[in-house]
């Protein structure tokens, strides 16, 4: 009975239209602040970063994500990427998260890459 009912469902589900489907001319979700940290101190330099931005950087058209690898012992890597290009790196553990204030200056490191990718786009554009 439960093999005959599953496989009804995945029939069901071919024939159902693609209600998810969006047509190509939408735009795309854009300034987009994405958390991939899963201890306390990555926690807490989300939490920093994500504030920090929101007061201090510019609205754009790109996405920020936070990423948290394991590093030796109790540290922890932190990545911040501009779409999958990694801009700023960290290595932090729970005990020195609050001594520095690296969110401060991964801020910096990202509006400075955003800036640097705008006017490399504009010069580009002058140029043609």
């Amino acid at each position: 009975m439960n093999i005959r009912l599953s496989c009804f469902v995945l029939i069901g589900c071919f024939q159902c239209p693609m209600v998810f489907a969006q047509p190509a001319t939408q735009d795309e979700i854009n300034d987009l602040l994405i958390d991939h940290t899963y201890s306390l101190s990555g926690k807490i330099f989300y939490r920093k970063f994500a504030k920090y931005w929101i007061l201090h950087g510019s609205t754009t058209k790109e996405n920020l994500v936070v990423t948290e690898e394991n590093a030796m012992g109790s540290a922890s890597l932190l990545s911040v990427f501009v779409n999958r290009t990694k801009v700023f790196e960290v290595k932090t553990t729970p005990t020195n998260i609050y001594k520095n204030a690296a969110w401060k200056y991964a801020v910096a490191r990202v509006s400075n890459h955003l800036k640097d990718s705008e006017l490399n786009n504009l010069l580009v554009r002058v140029k043609k």
